[in-house]
């Protein structure tokens, strides 16, 4: 290979795509020591195909992210700061089988919860679904709340149980004030969709940086209360 390497990453596929000149490699081994000595792996080797795999390669281009050196020195931050981990426990699903499929928690799929009838507080799930789908010009306010209140509840697995109890506004005092303590230490870490800081949307009382308002306080305290009941309706009890 030359001495370029671009890596993009597309969360719905597992599969690796490597490209060179005139080869391409397909499968689901990592290129790492790691990917090749733990659990079985495969890949396939494909010759004098390139025009069809530059194909594949442009439609998962188009689809995927770009994966860069700030990504990286960001991931790397994170998982010095605790705020997620390196061997996650995702989501399980029941294959017809009886095998165990994995799903990661994702913002994509806590929207696709929040929609279905059968899961508990209606009320709640709507608010923030409305606020997704733009009412209020609140849907920035959104996936920080998430992305935030899921690493605060991954350090704090504890209050899972007490707040599948509750609601949005009776959050008990400990728990308020350890998530705020949360915002006012990691918030700046989470941003909106446009780049917004999750500090500047919440009030000084969550740990925000708003000293009057705090519009995203009450998005923020229902997602609190509605995670611990999608990481259950998603059978996922080593979360945390």
């Amino acid at each position: 290979m030359n001495d370029r390497l671009r890596v993009y990453a597309l969360p719905s596929l597992h599969a690796k795509l490597y490209l060179q000149d005139s080869l391409a490699w397909v499968g689901s081994a990592n290129m790492t020591l790691n990917g090749f000595s733990g659990k079985p792996e495969i890949i396939i080797r494909f010759k004098d195909r390139e025009k069809y795999w530059r194909g594949i390669f442009s439609d998962y281009r188009n689809l995927a992210n770009p994966v860069n050196k700030a990504n990286l020195e960001k991931l790397q931050r994170w998982i010095d700061l605790g705020l997620t981990k390196v061997r996650s426990q995702d989501n399980t699903a029941e294959r017809p089988s009886g095998e165990t499929a994995y799903a990661p928690l994702t913002f994509e799929d806590f929207v696709e919860w929040l929609a279905e009838p059968s899961q508990p507080h209606p009320s709640i799930r709507k608010h923030i679904l409305d606020r997704v789908k733009g009412k209020n010009f609140m849907s920035g306010h959104v996936p920080p709340a998430f992305h935030g209140a899921m690493a605060f509840l991954r350090l704090k697995s504890e209050y899972r149980s007490r707040l599948v109890k509750t609601n949005d506004t009776s959050i008990p005092s400990d728990i308020i004030s350890d998530f705020a303590s949360f915002v006012e230490k990691h918030g700046d870490e989470y941003r909106g969709p446009q780049g917004g800081y999750w500090r500047n949307y919440l009030s000084t009382r969550l740990g925000g940086a708003q000293r009057s308002g705090g519009a995203g306080d009450t998005v923020a305290k229902k997602c609190l209360v509605l995670i611990p009941a999608y990481v259950n309706a998603r059978r996922q009890p080593q979360f945390g």
